[in-house]
């Protein structure tokens, strides 16, 4: 495979899912402004806690087998065996509907329980009911938008995935607020149109890709086996990795902790919006890679891929964070400003782990479902360890260190594990340009501007100048020049 050929599709279908991260971060913005405005607190919170167990039971319920069907149909398409892509489609379509099938089912017969004992909350148990069902369709769109990424159809990703999802959550938003659909009922009608999406999915996305209807060829259902059950406990492990430091600053330091917490947080996140959408198609192109044994083009691949995602993600921290206290009373109030330290450290961490390079997606590449799951588990009691001692002494700030460490550790663990060669490298010399220049708007923009809607508007000339100065200044590499003479 030629290099500036993958970086071009990598850009190409990258570009699409980052405008659905984008577009699925603004319809959750828009769901919540909807619903906080014709519920009450409590019925919104209600209404916020079933689905957001629904959402993580779906993460759990795949048990890993999203990331099998992206991996193996990546592979058997490298491979040009259209058969053995569409039986593994349909191995993981049946196996995750039948799960789906039971999660849910479990979920409706316990609703009561969990209603009453678990959350001591009475009115989720016919949310429950609803979301139940909700629970079957979300799994099977969640494997159709894995598979469409293992055939790098970016567009039918989208649509299956998050983005699309969250447009049938807005759209049962709306109906709440004109009345149309009860808080109780909620669940029921989001169950209904998921699944209306899951079979049109199935249809539209999977068969569209790798075809459902055709002749198979028998896959290792065993080698499939092995890779999809750690990813199902590291499923598990990263959804808890991910909510530890919330419910520890909770019970530790109280609600209000949580509260200055959560938008620092998300500010800080935003600093990767570039790199996500890059890394989720780097899995199956560079499987792809994998099963042609050409290792040495996969490394300059991943250089490449370092080096441009560390400076976009860089450029977007320094900014962020250099104005990261004055940004946060503009969008949140007054007192938001003293979360500035949760935007450096969790910022920070992911700035640096995106330096580290596409590990995870290496990883699963390779076939190392079960490094991946060791990591998680060992980042998790980390993440335990540093939140109760550090929380107690630095409150939110305490939470963001420890949170970030151990997403360093995590990336670092994986890191170590794959073969140096196949890591590429970061070049730090080629950074020193747009660092330098990078510091030296920073510094005149922070000594006379003063009025912080000003900062937000010069943000993309700041981003625009240090890319812009990167790729004019500095001698780019073979991949780079060939990439450029491609698209021009």
């Amino acid at each position: 495979m030629d290099i500036a050929s993958s970086v071009k599709d990598l850009l190409s279908g990258g570009s699409v899912l980052t405008v659905g991260t984008i577009a699925t971060m603004l319809l959750g913005f828009v769901e919540t402004a909807v619903l906080t405005r014709v519920l009450s607190t409590s019925d919104y919170g209600t209404y916020a806690l079933a689905i957001g167990l629904i959402w993580t039971l779906a993460a759990i319920g795949q048990v890993g087998l999203g990331a099998t069907a992206r991996r193996y149909v990546a592979d058997f398409r490298a491979q040009n065996d259209r058969g053995r892509a569409r039986e593994v489609a349909r191995i993981t379509l049946a196996v995750g509907t039948a799960v789906a099938l039971i999660v849910g089912g479990m979920t409706w017969v316990l609703r009561d329980i969990l209603a009453d004992v678990v959350f001591q909350a009475p009115l989720l148990a016919p949310l429950f009911a609803g979301f139940a069902v909700a629970l079957v369709g979300k799994i099977i769109l969640d494997i159709s938008a894995d598979i469409a990424l293992g055939v790098q159809a970016a567009v039918r990703t989208v649509l299956a995935g998050e983005t699309g999802q969250r447009i049938l959550r807005l759209t049962v938003a709306l109906c709440i607020f004109v009345g149309i659909v009860s808080v109780s009922d909620a669940g029921l009608v989001l169950g209904i149109l998921l699944l209306l999406g899951a079979g049109a999915a199935v249809i539209g996305v999977v068969n569209t890709t790798v075809g459902l209807v055709g002749p198979v060829h028998p896959v290792n259902k065993r080698r499939l086996l092995r890779f999809a059950l750690p990813l199902a406990a590291s499923s598990v492990t990263g959804q808890v990795l991910s909510i530890v430091d919330i419910t520890l600053l909770g019970l530790i330091s109280g609600t209000e902790a949580v509260g200055l917490y959560r938008p620092a947080f998300a500010v800080a996140s935003a600093v990767t919006v570039g790199y996500v959408g890059l890394n989720r198609l780097f899995s199956p192109i560079a499987t792809e890679y994998i099963s042609r044994e050409e290792i040495g083009s996969l490394a300059g691949l991943v250089t490449v891929f370092r080096f441009w995602t560390f400076l976009v993600t860089g450029t977007i921290f320094v900014y962020t964070s250099t104005f990261a206290s004055a940004l946060l009373r503009l969008f949140f109030g007054p007192g938001y400003g003293t979360s500035a330290p949760v935007v450096y450290a969790i910022g920070g961490a992911l700035t640096l782990s995106v330096g580290i390079g596409p590990v995870g997606s290496l990883l699963e590449a390779t076939e190392r479902s079960r490094t991946i799951a060791v990591s998680y588990l060992l980042a998790l009691g980390v993440n335990i360890g540093l939140n109760t001692v550090l929380i107690p002494k630095f409150g939110a700030a305490g939470a963001a260190i420890g949170t970030g460490i151990s997403l360093l550790l995590l990336n670092a663990i994986q890191a170590s594990s794959l073969h140096q060669h196949l890591r590429g490298t970061l070049s730090l010399r080629r950074l020193l340009l747009p660092a330098t220049v990078a510091a030296s708007a920073l510094f005149i923009i922070r000594t006379t501007v003063n009025s912080v809607l000003i900062i937000v508007v010069l943000s993309p000339i700041f981003f625009t100048l240090i890319i812009g100065v990167t790729i004019i200044g500095l001698e780019r590499t073979d991949a780079e020049q060939q990439f450029l003479d491609l698209i021009s």
